[in-house]
């Protein structure tokens, strides 16, 4: 333990230009109750050395200043280990973007005492300009080859680039499929070659889930869904779900294919029934979707969508005109327009990154409903320190009439629930009618939520959260952000043997007479 110590304040001393420094094992005596030890380091700083010159010499793969721009060191700065091997390591990596797989890249320093100052040269030997030999793949014992070659950004006879490399092994880790992703190169036929060794250790990636809460006319609802996220190792994922409630019953079947007949176009359907009572009203609906998608860079991609529904709005018990019109039989005809972006480190559990999301749908493509919906969000992870992770969400939206046909009400902004603003139940944030008192939903909608989350226990995969949300639906002749919402709690997040488990409490910071002031929600799923 001594010994780390002294090479941990080694690194910190060398790290800020105190080249000479000498620590001396330390003195341990025992304290005078004897319950301690007492340590004493002796430390002889010497001089603090700055930079000084700086320059790079061997093969020169741009120009010297071109180089030199690479080069985090300048001088007359403190003179810092780490920063020096930030600096070696920068050269190494554009080199070997370029293909020099094997660069050597050497520090030489020159010490001058007198003036306190470490020329610096870094010596470039580029080696020889390799290239892509195989690409072995082994651990898949259900994924097709195929599925982890697609997202490869190196084939075989490519020039080397380890950056291609990195993104290729980060492509493979968001396919959700495995728990480890290793890439290693190793030279091949003679030098000017490499093979690519990729090991994966695969995960299940079918989910049985479980989940409970309580909405605002269910009180407790039971929910559970089947999913293979790559059904029979092909890389297509297979939804098959199921709800049940006091007053809601859902079932769902879906289908998507992200590379449709081996091509980098997405296609999937989707099919479901619901059938909900609400507090007003109860709602019948049946419908689908087909969807087709393409990338449109690393980390952009469209999505159209043609959606189709049936619904029947009976049993109206509220009194509210804006719900009463909504009785009856309606015909959906939709289409979507979709523009995503991820460009988080890893999907399942990002910690650096964001998501962007854009949709935009018409509602009128025959049919009896017509509107107009626009809805745009980003989520942002930042790294902090020990591991926690600081995410930022928001969410506006926007419904706007097409004729003289009212907004049909499931396409209006209800807020409230696990998925918007905790704290309050589901669907009880927004307009309400003022001479009933129903909540009618809202044309517009903005929220935002800002967690903490930080590890409980690494191994085990459990985290801890802590939330604060904001935000509300207003009436097209609202304004924005009027009237705002809050909502602050915690909760556990836990990524079990068993699937996924969330546990949330939220805490309403400004109730009305007929809120309650705590909502608890949970969720409980199992893996296979």
């Amino acid at each position: 333990m001594a010994r780390n110590d002294v090479y941990l304040m080694q690194e910190y001393y060398h790290n800020n230009g105190y080249m000479d420094v000498e620590i001396r094992q330390p003195q341990v005596t025992l304290s005078d109750d004897s319950t301690s030890l007492q340590l004493l380091f002796e430390i002889d700083e010497g001089s603090q050395y700055r930079v000084g010159k700086v320059d790079v010499s061997g093969d020169l793969l741009l120009t010297r200043n071109e180089l030199l721009e690479r080069v985090s060191m300048t001088p007359e700065e403190v003179f810092s280990r780490a920063e020096l091997r930030q600096s070696v390591l920068a050269l190494t990596d554009l080199y070997a973007d370029q293909g020099y797989a094997y660069v050597n890249v050497t520090p030489l320093t020159k010490k001058d005492r007198q003036q306190r100052t470490i020329d610096l040269t870094l010596d470039v030997e580029q080696g020889q300009l390799v290239h892509i030999d195989r690409i072995n793949i082994r651990g898949n014992t259900k994924t097709r080859d195929k599925v982890i070659r697609r997202q490869l950004a190196l084939a075989e006879g490519d020039r080397f680039s380890g950056s291609k490399i990195r993104e290729s092994r980060r492509a493979i880790r968001n396919l959700g499929f495995f728990d480890s992703v290793n890439i290693v190169d190793s030279q091949g036929e003679d030098a000017s070659q490499a093979n690519l060794d990729i090991e994966v250790t695969e995960r299940p990636t079918g989910t049985f889930s479980l989940g409970a809460g309580y909405s605002s006319v269910d009180k407790f609802v039971a929910q559970g869904s089947i999913s293979q996220d790559n059904f029979a190792g092909y890389g297509v994922k297979l939804d098959l779900a199921a709800s049940f409630g006091g007053s809601s019953t859902t079932y769902r079947i879906g289908l998507t294919d992200p590379y449709f007949l081996d091509t980098k176009w997405t296609a999937g359907f989707d099919l479901y029934k619901r059938e909900q009572e609400w507090t007003d009203f109860s709602e019948d609906t049946t419908g689908g979707a087909v969807r087709g998608g393409y990338p449109l860079t690393k980390n952009i991609r469209w999505l159209l969508t043609y959606r189709y529904e049936e619904k029947t709005i009976y049993d109206v018990t509220s009194d509210s005109l804006l719900i009463l019109e909504q009785e009856g039989d309606s015909i959906l005809s939709s289409i979507t327009a979709a523009l995503n972006r991820n460009s988080t480190d890893y999907y399942q559990d990002p910690s650096s990154g964001g998501i962007s999301k854009f949709t935009f749908e018409y509602g009128g493509l025959g049919g009896t409903e017509h509107f107009g919906k626009v809805v745009g969000s980003h989520r942002h992870f930042w790294p902090a320190f020990l591991g926690t992770v600081i995410s930022l969400h928001g969410q506006v939206g926007y419904v706007y009439e097409t004729t003289s046909d009212p907004i049909p009400i499931g396409e209006k902004f209800f807020l409230g629930g696990l998925r918007s603003i905790r704290g309050f139940k589901t669907r009880e944030i927004g307009p309400v009618d003022a001479a009933t008192g129903d909540f009618i939903g809202g044309e517009k909608s903005a929220f935002f939520n800002l967690e903490y989350l930080f590890p409980i226990s690494k191994s085990m995969g459990v985290k801890g959260v802590l939330f604060y949300d904001i935000g509300n639906a207003w009436l097209q002749e609202e304004d924005y952000f009027s009237d705002m919402r809050y909502s602050a709690g915690g909760g556990i997040r836990w990524f079990s043997p068993l699937g996924p488990l969330r546990f949330e409490w939220g805490y309403n910071l400004d109730p009305k007479d007929d809120e309650k002031r705590t909502i608890f929600e949970f969720s409980i799923g199992t893996a296979f």
